[in-house]
């Protein structure tokens, strides 16, 4: 019964103390009722219990219980209406709408939206009832300033709950923190704000099962309050209770004050009682007067992280068995934190693989170098959040040489400038990272002062993170891969980690790409002169063939091999021939077009596949190419040479408008040119019947003529039969 009457008086202050200005809000209401000549008065009453209201709300922000805002609001207002009413009779008749809207009013001060549609509502009816300009002002005035005060309300409360909510965020960081469930990072880095759900979660999860264990606990050994107060920055802070107590401390406690503080040196459980007087907890605010204690330590590996409290308010020790039962919820609450703990570790290393399981598939799927670049760059920006990232390449050959190969930037920053920007070895970060082959700088954090990344005359933005990783291959470093992030702290422990494994698997991933380059150039072209091979050129020409066919547009082909080769050979040996090939191979490139083909067919014959072109552009490009051979002069042990070439062109569709048969074409008028003298250029005749088998002399061995059997004399060193060149 004793309990009934207290908890009765305590609802009874709280409500005094929380609604005295509705209490005079009413009482105004009554005075002017009864006592309609004080309406002057009561108005004044009415207007000093607004003000004295909204001190009085903003004293009571950050206290809790507050039930009274909107319904305090309502009546002072109507007080003051009233008031004003009685004192101003002479109005009433004008004024009576606008009373009307008040008291609406008043009771919409719950429901806020729906006082513009009133207000606008009303203020037609009263314009259309022919009311005057004061009359209108009057109603404009009784609707603001309630709205006001309103607005305002809502406003304070959303500031108010705003606060509360970031409140609650850091103390649930805090105690996610202080059961190590997360690591003392930046909460403005991408690592912290990852894990801020998973803590949570498991804060929730540890107060649960902590709740339960203390309620059981506090119902088995009939005790006042139950309580875990957990270690964070040397101080004791509660981290779940169960208690029938109103006045419970919730500031953080001194880990040593109180009967608590002997529990730090001596780490054993320990029962306090007072046989006279009350003992002094530190978790009570208000002291209610607590006679028996029971404290049991929390330790994790011999290091004390809380204590478990038991307290009594009657005079009832508590025995051996009220420890035991103590030191077992104890233990149930250690290993709740600590399965927890295990729980967030497992699903952050779940959520790391993960990343790296999606980031290996999007680097396995992708074969050119390009594609393998852009997957590691995605990657990396899911596990940080980038703001910009630079990808360079270290020559593997002759001297070291640093090459800028990519960069990728985020909106707002442009460093497209140093795409393709080589540089020497320096003192900067890539240079170091090359060389020493470790992610730098320390912990990722970027000093643009004093660091330097490529060189000097080409800075980085002044990020405040940034980190620039290896890409080593076995032995090989193959590069870096540079990330910066303007968010300060990006670059964590675990981040960092899982960025150099992903660095590594880029740099595998990097050498196969360039391992498949290099296969698909040794099948797809010459390995003397760097052109396209002959199976390379069948696949293309049937392709150009089947898009001229659909597209009607100009094809032509060039077929071009060197006059008297074989004596080249002969005389002055298969070396000197090679560099003749290459010599042609590379005149073909320079004198062609950029949408040309040019394949060496093998030997000493090339062709060239003109797109949109007709038979006689391609005859001035033969022309160019011929002219151009026959004036280059060539070097050998013998002396200095020179050599010309024939050509034949074919135009689509001759032939039977096939790509064999606009080759044969082409080959054909090659042969043309043999006949004719050499060192020309011949164009197939449409529908010319083929000459090759039956007129053509065996290509292996020149004419029999006087003038050939005489053409390669090394002790001049050039083909009597060509335009002598000036060398030198």
């Amino acid at each position: 019964m004793s309990g009934e009457l207290v908890s009765a008086f305590v609802a009874l202050r709280q409500l005094a103390r929380a609604g005295w200005s509705f209490g005079l809000s009413v009482a105004g209401l009554v005075l002017v009722v009864l006592a309609p000549d004080s309406a002057p008065q009561t108005m004044a009453v009415a207007s000093v219990g607004l003000a004295l209201f909204r001190a009085h709300r903003w004293a009571a922000t950050h206290r809790r219980g507050q039930a009274w805002p909107d319904l305090d609001l309502a009546v002072a207002a109507l007080a003051a209406w009233a008031a004003f009413y009685q004192a101003f009779p002479g109005l009433s008749q004008e004024l009576e709408v606008p009373r009307v809207a008040l008291l609406v009013l008043g009771a919409a001060c719950l429901a806020p939206a729906a006082v513009g549609g009133l207000g606008l509502a009303l203020f037609v009816t009263r314009w259309a009832m022919g009311a005057s300009l004061p009359s209108l002002l009057a109603d404009v005035v009784l609707l603001a300033i309630p709205a006001l005060v309103v607005r305002r309300e809502i406003s304070r409360t959303r500031r108010f709950a705003k606060a509360h909510a970031e409140q609650f965020m850091t103390r649930m960081r805090d105690e996610a923190r202080s059961y190590r469930l997360l690591a003392p990072t930046n909460g403005a880095s991408t690592e912290g704000r990852d894990d801020e759900r998973l803590g949570q979660a498991s804060v929730e999860e540890i107060h649960e099962s902590v709740r339960f264990a203390l309620s059981l606990l506090r119902e088995s050994l009939d005790a006042h309050t139950a309580v875990l107060l957990w270690v964070h920055q040397k101080q004791l802070r509660i981290s779940e209770l169960v208690t029938f107590a109103h006045g419970v401390q919730d500031a953080p406690i001194p880990l040593g004050s109180g009967v608590l503080g002997a529990l730090v040196a001596r780490q054993q459980p320990a029962r306090f009682h007072a046989k006279r007087g009350v003992l002094s907890v530190p978790y009570y605010a208000d002291d209610p007067g607590v006679r028996a204690l029971l404290a049991v330590p929390v330790l994790d590996g011999g290091e004390l992280v809380g204590i478990l409290a038991i307290d009594r308010l009657d005079d009832r020790p508590f025995d051996e068995e009220a420890e035991a039962l103590g030191c077992l919820a104890a233990r149930f609450c250690h290993r709740a934190i600590r399965n927890e703990r295990i729980f967030v570790q497992l699903e952050k290393s779940r959520v790391e693989q993960g990343k790296l399981y999606r980031a290996v598939q999007a680097l396995s799927a992708a074969t050119d170098e390009a594609g393998v670049v852009e997957a590691g760059i995605a990657a990396a920006h899911e596990m940080a959040g980038l703001d910009f990232a630079i990808l360079t390449c270290a020559s593997e050959d002759g001297p070291l040489l640093h090459t800028v190969r990519a960069v990728r930037c985020a909106d707002g920053i442009d460093m497209s400038h140093l795409e393709g920007l080589s540089f020497s070895p320096n003192s900067g970060l890539v240079s170091s990272a090359v060389k020493m082959r470790v992610s730098l700088p320390y912990r990722g954090d970027f000093d643009a002062a004093n660091h330097s990344v490529l060189t000097k005359e080409h800075p980085l933005p002044a990020v405040p993170s940034l980190v620039v990783l290896p890409l080593i291959s076995g032995e090989k470093t193959l590069g870096t891969l540079v990330l910066g992030s303007r968010r300060r702290g990006a670059f964590g422990d675990t981040v960092r980690s899982l960025l150099e494994v992903l660095a590594s698997h880029l740099a595998v991933s990097l050498a196969h790409a360039g391992m498949v380059m290099k296969l698909e150039q040794l099948a797809t072209t010459d390995g003397m002169t760097g052109l396209y091979n002959k199976r390379t050129m069948l696949e293309l020409g049937m392709q150009k063939i089947e898009a001229v066919q659909r597209f009607d547009q100009p094809l032509s082909i060039l077929v071009t091999d060197i006059d008297f080769f074989k004596k080249v050979n002969d005389t002055y040996g298969h070396d000197v021939g090679d560099e003749v090939i290459k010599g042609l191979g590379r005149i073909l490139k320079e004198t062609k077009r950029a949408p040309d083909l040019v394949s060496r067919f093998g030997g000493e014959e090339f062709v060239i596949l003109c797109d949109h072109t007709d038979s006689q552009g391609a005859h001035l490009l033969a022309e160019r190419v011929r002219v151009a051979f026959a004036e280059t002069v060539f070097s050998s042990p013998l002396g200095p040479f020179q050599l010309t070439c024939s050509l034949g062109v074919a135009s689509w569709p001759q032939g039977d408008g096939s790509w064999d048969g606009l080759f044969k074409a082409a080959d054909e008028a090659l042969y043309e040119s043999k006949r004719n003298g050499r060192n020309r250029t011949s164009v197939a005749q449409v529908h010319r019947p083929s000459v090759r088998e039956n007129m053509a002399p065996p290509r292996s061995l020149p004419p029999s003529s006087s003038l050939l059997r005489s053409s390669i004399l090394p002790s001049s060193g050039r083909i009597p039969s060509l335009p002598r060149i000036k060398v030198g």
